[in-house]
């Protein structure tokens, strides 16, 4: 009877595991790492709404907002009407800058956009006044699983920077011109400078069932191996 105990208490175990991951949320993937401690993991809610759980950024960009390149941009680059502001919800001002001056650390952050998810190349968090990206998430091709947002919900206003953020950080810095960018590569951050670390690349990351049912089964065996059989 033991050895069936401990069999269900591990069947258990494995449920509250991959429970989660059977929702109707979307796991886009995690945020590449730029710069500014930069993290979170993105999930969709649905075509117009998506949730960065874990979210973490230093608050220490003066520029900075939710930004997304619309699709078929091959780079990190806003400029003109390639790129979408994404409001931030719940904030005192939806346009305004990512908590410019105070740190997020853990925070889930609940976005709703004001395109489809599917009009859209990437998500991340641009500084505009210094042209510098600080981490972003490639949206993948295949969204057709997600559903359409409630017919009640107001469709948010598309933000644009506010003015003081758009003259240039010191003389000479225009963001229009390719040498003052910073991290425009879609999978993955710049080359390190000399002490920098190395920053994570983006894409989208699946959930692997399989290789957790595989250490289920070592560890349910291993402990069934140290029972004498009768």
């Amino acid at each position: 009877m033991g050895k069936f105990r401990m069999f269900w208490t591990l069947i258990s175990i494995i449920v509250l595991v991959v429970e989660p991951s059977l929702q109707d949320d979307m796991m886009i993937g995690d945020l590449s790492s730029c710069g500014h401690d930069l993290k979170g993991t993105v999930w969709a809610t649905n075509k117009r709404q998506i949730v960065i759980k874990g979210f973490h950024y230093d608050g220490k960009g003066p520029g900075t907002y939710f930004t997304a390149m619309k699709k078929g941009q091959t780079k990190i680059h806003p400029q003109g009407d390639n790129f979408v502001l994404i409001p931030h919800t719940g904030a005192t001002d939806p346009c305004d800058v990512v908590s410019w001056g105070k740190a997020i650390t853990g925070e889930n952050i609940m976005l709703d956009l004001p395109v489809d998810i599917g009009d859209l190349e990437t998500i991340g968090v641009y500084c505009h006044q210094f042209c510098a990206n600080f981490g972003h998430i490639q949206i993948p091709k295949d969204l057709s699983a997600l559903p359409d947002p409630a017919t009640d919900v107001t469709v948010p206003s598309i933000c644009t920077p506010k003015d003081h953020f758009k003259k240039p950080a010191s003389d000479g810095l225009n963001c229009a011109e390719e040498k003052n960018l910073k991290n425009t590569k879609m999978d993955a951050c710049d080359p390190p400078k000399t002490g920098d670390k190395t920053g994570d690349k983006s894409g989208a990351v699946q959930f692997q069932p399989n290789f957790l049912m595989s250490i289920a089964a070592a560890v349910f065996f291993g402990l069934i191996s140290q029972y004498p059989s009768k």
